[in-house]
């Protein structure tokens, strides 16, 4: 597992607000376009670099899947 600061936690959080489950509507392709810029530490294919970065994201910030994370980020506000 990969360990983030918490710069890299409050970008991977700024995108995942972009995610059409947490807006209900679709950011138009951004949300994907900035979490691949977060996935550079990763290797594989795009979708798989996401999925483990994002499951690192999971296991440091103590949920256990997306929609763990996106209620976790709407009980923040």
């Amino acid at each position: 597992m990969k360990t983030f600061s918490k710069e890299t936690i409050a970008r991977i959080e700024a995108n995942l607000k972009l995610h059409i489950n947490y807006t209900g509507k679709s950011s138009g392709g951004k949300y994907l376009k900035e979490m691949d810029k977060l996935t550079y530490n990763y290797s594989g294919p795009r979708g798989l670099a996401l999925s483990n970065m994002l499951n690192d994201y999971y296991k440091q910030v103590g949920v256990g899947n997306l929609n763990e994370a996106l209620n976790r980020l709407r009980n923040q506000k």
